[in-house]
C-alpha cells in the first residue's frame, strides 16, 4: 500500500470475524469540515491494519480529524489522551460535531466496560489509565532479578547470589540501592525489549483489567492524541495493546495525532517510529492561518553583543586559546601531529612522495577521520606562524579550501593532540595537566578514556548573556510604541534562576551581584528598572514564585479577588514578592484573565510553566530567551501567541528570538547561539521577507520555514559574514533594518492572505482546497565565483538530472513529478545568487528524499562517496532547463584553486548515496546531466587513481561560503 494511504500489517486469520461490526460507520458529521481538514482526509485511508501518523498545529482541529478517521473506519474505537482535560475535550467534540442515525449526539465512555456491560462505540481514556505500574516496585524487582542473573553468570549458585544480595542490602544499603537504581534505569531504557508477559507483570492489576476489557469489547481503532509523548513507558503499553488486539484476531488501526513529531536525535525516537512510522500527512500552519483559524504572525530576530564584563572574559579566553594552539599545535611536534592526521599512511621521516601519491595519502587522512583532518587542514591553511617542513610546503597547497575553524573545533583538535601525544609520554606529564586544566575551563574534560564534552562557557555566556535582558527592554519598548494599549507581551526563559555553575561563571566574568541568579528573576529586575515598562504592570510568574512591580498593590488585590487565595506580599524595596498559593493553577488562570482585560500587559515566566498548554489568546508578543530549539519546544512556545483573540479580530502576533553574537575582537569564533537561532527558525513557517528596496507590491510573497521569514536577504547575507565576529555597528545595522519594517501589523497580516500558489493541482487528482508543505533546498552561490545568472541555471539543470533518476524509480513515473524552481538574485555585484528547488507531484517521502539528495549534491562529502561526477565548468543552459528564468545562455566562469576543484576548469561533485545504488542509475544520471547541464564524466572512486577527484569533491566550492545550502520547506497551493 502507498505510504500516503497508511501502512498495513499482517493479521491473524480471525480478522474478518472481528471487523464485521462497525458501529461508528453510522455516525454522520453535524458540521462541514474545514478545507485543510478535508484535504488531509482525502490524502489518507484508515484501513483495517493501517498506521497513520498525522501532524497538525495547535488550533487546527486535530480532534475532529481523529474522530472523522475513526468514523470512516467504522469499528469500535479507543482514544488515548495525555490529560483528563484533553480527554474531556474529545467527548465534547464528538457530541458537537457528529450525530447518530436517530439525530442524537453519540455516547462516549470515559471508562472501560464492566463485566456483562455493553461496550461503548467510542471510549476515551488517558494513557496513564492503561500504564499504571504495580505498587510492589516492579522496576526494582526486575532490577534485582537482573542483578541475580549477573551474579549467577559470574559463577555463583542462585541461592548464594540471593544470600549475597540480602547481606549487601542489610550491611551496606547505600551500595545496594545504587546497584538497584542503575539496573532499573537500564531496564527502563530497554523496556521495549520486554516480552508481553514481562510487560503485563509490570502493570498494576487495574491497568491489566482495563486492557483486557478493551480487547474483549472488540476495540479495533486506536487514536493516539499528542502522540509525541509516546517515547517511553506509554509507548511500550500501546505496543503491547496492539499486539494483544492482533492476537485476538483484529487488524488494529492506529491513528497518531501530534503538532510535532519527536526529534530523530531523541534516544527513544526509534521506539516511537516503530509504532507510527514516518509522517503520512501534515496540515501546515499556513493552511490554518490562511483559513482564519489561527492568527497571522511574524517571526523576528534581535541581535546583541555580550555585556562588557562578558566581552572582557571572552577576549581573555580567546587570547589563551590562541596561545595554547601556538604553544602546542604550531610547535614542531604539533605540526608533525597535524601532518600525521592529514597523511596517516606516510611513514615518519620518509621522503616527500610525488603529487599523485601525496594526494592519495591526503585522501586516506580524510577517510580515516574526516572531522579531525578538516580541522588540521584548516589550521595549517589559516596560519603561517609555524616553521614549515618539506611535507607541509608540498601538502598545504593541495588541501581543499575549508571553512574557518570554530572555537569548539580548535579545542577538540588540541584535546586530540593531548590524548595522542602528551598523555602517552611520561616526560610531558606537566604539559598534559596544563592542557587538561585549560580545556576544562572551556567545558572539555579529558580522561585516559577520551573526551567528555560539557557545556562550554562560550555557549553559556552567549545563551544567557546579561545583554539579552537589555534586549528584552528594547524590544518591548519598540512594540509598545507600535501597539500602544493593545500590547500583551510575554517573555519566556529556561528557568527562574540560572544553575549553580552558571552563577559561578557570572562571578568569574566579574558579574557577581544580587541579580546574578539570572533567568526569569534577573530579566524581571531589568524590566522593573525601566519606568515605562513598569506602567505595563509586569508580573514574574514561575512554578515557585511570583513578583509584581514595587507599589502595585492594586494588582495584588485583583489577584486576591479573582483567585480567593490568601496572597501575601513582601516588599523588598524593588518588587512585591508574593507568597501563598503561588504555583496554583488558579493563579495562572487569574493572570491570564488579567492579561485579557489589560490589567497586566507584560509577563516574565519560564518555559516549564508557559511553554506548553498555557492558553491566553490575548498574548500578541513573545520574546523567547530559551535555549530549547527542538521542533516540539519551538512550535509549542510559538503557539502561545497565535491563538485568535476575540478582543482583536485583526490580531497579528510577533514572535522574537534574541541571539548573542561574539565580538570580532574576542579572537574566538563560536556560532552556538546563532546556530540555535537558525534551528528555531527552521521549525517555524513564515512569510518570506523581500529586500525593502526591491519589494514589488504586486509580487505574491512566499511562505517558508527558516530565517527567510525573520530577516531580509540583505540581513541574512550580513549575518553570514558576521559568523567570524561582529562589531557594535554591525549589530545596530541588523536591528535597525528590523525596526524599519516594524509596526505595520495590518500589512503583515495581509501578506499571509496574499501568499499565492506556486504549483498547480495534480492532473486527475482531487481538487486541492488548501495547500501543503513541500521539502525544498536553497542553494546560494556567491556571484564572485560564477557569473550572474549562471548559478540558477547550473543548479536547475542539475536538479532536472537528479529528478530523472529519482522519478524513474517512483511508481507514479516521471509524468507525475514537477520541478519547482524559484530564482532569487541578489541586488548587486558580489552578492549571493539563490535558487530554491523542490520536487512536486510526488508523495511527501519522495519530496523529502529529493531535497536531501540535492542538499547532499551541493555539499562536500564527509565520507568517501562511491561515485564522483566531474562536470565541465563551461556550461550552456537551454531555455527549457531554467523554468521561469527566460531564455538564458550564460557561461559558468572558470573556477579558481585547480587542486581544490580538479583540472581543466572541471567541477567535482560527490554523487549522493541515494543515486549511487546501481551502475544503471549512474548511466541515467550521466545522460540526463549531459542533456540538461553539459559535458561530464563519472568517476568510480575505488582505487588510488581517483584520489584526486575525491579530494576535489571534498573541496566543494571553496571557503567563505561560496556555496551555502539550506534544507527547508515551502508552502504551496
Amino acid at each position: 500500500m502507498s505510504r500516503e494511504h497508511g501502512r498495513t500489517e499482517p493479521t491473524g486469520g480471525r480478522t474478518a470475524d472481528r471487523t464485521v461490526e462497525r458501529p461508528l460507520a453510522s455516525w454522520r458529521p453535524a458540521a462541514p469540515l474545514r478545507d485543510y481538514q478535508a484535504d488531509l482526509l482525502d490524502a489518507v485511508r484508515p484501513d483495517d491494519g493501517a498506521a497513520l501518523h498525522l501532524v497538525a498545529p495547535p488550533g487546527a482541529g486535530k480532534t475532529v480529524i481523529g474522530l472523522a478517521l475513526a468514523v470512516r473506519n467504522g469499528r469500535r474505537a479507543l482514544v488515548l489522551a495525555p490529560t483528563t482535560v484533553i480527554r474531556a475535550q474529545w467527548a465534547e467534540q464528538a457530541a458537537r460535531f457528529f450525530r447518530t442515525p436517530d439525530g442524537s449526539a453519540p455516547a462516549v465512555a470515559d471508562r472501560c466496560p464492566e463485566a456483562g456491560e455493553n461496550p461503548a462505540d467510542l471510549t476515551v481514556l488517558t494513557y496513564q489509565a492503561l500504564s499504571v505500574v504495580a505498587d510492589a516496585g516492579p522496576w526494582e524487582a526486575a532490577a534485582r532479578e537482573r542483578w541475580l542473573d549477573e551474579l549467577v553468570r559470574d559463577g555463583r549458585t542462585r541461592a548464594r547470589a540471593d544470600a549475597w544480595l540480602k547481606a549487601l542490602a542489610a550491611d551496606n544499603p547505600a551500595a545496594y540501592n545504587r546497584g538497584i537504581r542503575s539496573r532499573a534505569a537500564t531496564i527502563r531504557a530497554r523496556v521495549d525489549e520486554l516480552d508481553d508477559d514481562a510487560v503485563a507483570a509490570l502493570l498494576a492489576r487495574g491497568a491489566r483489567e482495563r486492557l483486557d476489557a478493551l480487547v474483549d469489547a472488540g476495540v479495533a481503532t486506536i487514536v493516539l492524541d499528542e502522540c509525541h509523548h509516546l517515547r517511553a513507558h506509554w509507548a511500550v503499553v500501546v505496543h503491547y495493546l496492539r499486539r494483544r488486539l492482533v492476537a485476538a484476531g483484529a487488524a488494529p488501526t492506529l491513528i497518531g495525532l501530534t503538532a510535532t513529531e519527536p526529534s530523530r536525535e531523541d534516544r527513544s525516537w526509534r521506539r516511537y517510529h516503530a509504532l507510527l512510522g514516518d509522517v503520512d500527512a501534515e496540515i501546515p500552519v499556513p493552511a490554518v492561518v490562511r483559513s482564519g483559524h489561527l492568527a497571522p504572525y511574524r517571526p523576528l530576530a534581535w541581535f546583541t553583543l555580550p555585556a562588557p564584563e562578558e566581552t572582557a572574559f571572552l577576549a581573555t579566553a580567546g587570547t589563551e586559546l590562541r596561545h595554547r594552539i601556538a604553544q602546542h599545535l604550531l610547535a614542531p611536534d604539533g605540526v608533525d601531529y597535524l601532518l600525521g592526521v592529514l597523511t596517516p599512511d606516510l611513514p615518519a621521516g620518509a621522503p616527500v612522495p610525488s603529487d599523485p601519491a601525496l594526494v592519495r595519502a591526503l585522501v586516506a587522512g580524510f577517510d580515516d577521520n574526516p572531522s579531525l583532518a578538516s580541522c588540521a587542514g584548516a589550521l595549517l591553511r589559516r596560519t603561517d606562524d609555524y616553521t614549515p617542513t618539506p611535507l607541509s610546503v608540498r601538502l598545504v597547497p593541495l588541501l581543499p579550501e575549508l571553512d574557518a575553524l570554530d572555537a569548539a573545533e580548535e579545542l577538540e583538535l588540541l584535546a586530540r593532540y593531548a590524548l595522542d601525544r602528551l598523555l602517552p609520554d611520561p616526560a610531558r606529564r606537566a604539559d598534559w595537566e596544563d592542557v587538561r586544566m585549560m580545556l576544562r575551563g572551556f567545558g572539555l574534560h579529558l580522561t585516559d578514556s577520551g573526551i567528555r564534552t560539557g557545556r562550554s562557557p562560550l555557549d553559556v555566556i552567549a545563551a544567557a548573556s546579561r545583554a539579552k535582558d537589555v534586549a528584552v527592554v528594547d524590544i518591548v519598548r519598540h512594540e509598545l510604541d507600535a501597539l500602544g494599549e493593545q500590547l500583551r507581551a510575554v517573555v519566556v526563559t529556561d528557568a527562574a534562576e540560572r544553575s549553580a555553575p552558571h552563577r559561578a561563571l557570572d562571578v568569574l566574568v566579574g558579574a557577581g551581584s544580587a541579580e546574578a541568579a539570572g533567568g526569569a528573576v534577573r530579566c524581571f529586575t531589568a524590566v522593573l528598572a525601566d519606568e515605562e515598562l513598569r506602567g505595563l504592570h509586569p508580573v514574574l510568574l514561575t512554578s515557585s514564585r511570583m513578583r509584581l512591580a514595587h507599589g502595585d498593590d492594586a494588582l495584588l488585590e485583583r489577584l486576591r479577588a479573582r483567585t480567593g487565595l490568601e496572597l501575601r506580599a513582601r516588599d523588598d524595596g524593588w518588587s512585591l514578592v508574593v507568597t501563598g498559593g503561588v504555583g496554583s493553577a488558579d493563579l495562572v488562570v487569574a493572570v491570564s484573565d488579567l492579561i485579557a482585560s489589560g490589567d497586566v500587559r507584560l509577563v516574565v515566566g519560564t518555559r516549564g510553566l508557559l511553554g506548553e498548554g498555557w492558553d491566553c489568546p490575548a498574548v500578541n508578543t513573545l520574546v523567547d530567551l530559551t535555549t530549547a530549539a527542538t521542533a516540539t519546544a519551538v512550535q509549542q512556545l510559538r503557539g502561545r501567541t497565535i491563538r485568535l483573540d476575540p478582543a482583536w479580530p485583526g490580531k497579528v502576533a510577533h514572535n522574537w528570538s534574541v541571539a548573542c553574537l561574539l565580538p570580532a575582537d574576542s579572537r574566538l569564533r563560536s556560532t552556538a547561539d546563532l546556530d540555535r537561532l537558525r534551528r528555531k527558525a527552521d521549525c517555524v513557517w513564515s512569510v518570506v521577507l523581500p529586500d525593502p528596496d526591491d519589494e514589488d507590491e504586486s509580487a505574491p510573497p512566499a511562505i517558508e520555514t527558516g530565517l527567510a521569514g525573520a530577516l531580509t536577504p540583505a540581513q541574512r547575507r550580513a549575518l553570514d559574514r558576521l559568523a567570524d565576529g561582529a562589531s557594535a555597528r554591525d549589530v545596530v545595522a541588523l536591528n535597525t533594518a528590523t525596526l524599519a519594517g516594524l509596526g505595520d501589523r495590518d500589512r503583515e497580516g495581509r501578506r499571509w492572505s496574499l501568499a499565492a500558489p506556486v504549483s498547480e493541482a495534480p492532473a486527475g487528482g482531487p481538487p486541492r482546497r488548501s495547500g501543503r508543505a513541500l521539502d525544498v533546498v536553497r542553494v546560494s552561490t556567491t556571484a564572485g565565483v560564477l557569473r550572474r545568472g549562471a548559478p540558477a541555471v547550473f543548479w536547475t539543470g542539475a536538479a532536472r538530472a537528479v529528478m530523472t533518476v529519482m522519478t524513474a524509480e517512483d511508481e507514479r513515473g516521471a509524468d507525475g513529478a514537477r520541478l519547482l524552481v524559484v530564482a532569487e538574485d541578489g541586488p548587486g555585484p558580489g552578492e549571493a545568487r539563490t535558487v530554491v528547488l523542490g520536487l512536486d507531484g510526488v508523495d511527501a517521502a519522495m519530496s523529502a528524499r529529493f531535497a536531501d539528495v540535492m542538499a547532499e549534491l551541493a555539499t562536500p562529502p564527509r565520507r568517501r562517496p562511491r561515485f564522483v561526477l566531474e562536470a565541465a565548468a563551461l556550461t550552456l543552459a537551454r531555455p527549457r532547463d531554467v523554468g521561469g528564468l527566460g531564455v538564458v545562455r550564460r557561461v559558468l566562469g572558470s573556477l579558481a584553486a585547480r587542486r581544490a576543484r580538479g583540472r581543466g576548469g572541471s567541477l567535482h561533485l560527490a554523487v549522493p548515496a541515494a543515486l549511487a545504488c546501481s551502475r544503471a542509475d549512474m548511466e541515467v544520471l550521466v545522460a540526463a546531466w549531459r542533456r540538461r547541464v553539459g559535458p561530464c564524466r563519472l568517476r568510480l572512486v575505488r582505487d588510488a587513481d581517483d584520489a584526486e577527484a575525491l579530494l576535489a569533491s571534498r573541496g566543494g566550492w571553496g571557503a567563505h561560503r561560496r556555496v551555502s545550502v539550506q534544507r527547508t520547506r515551502r508552502w504551496i497551493q
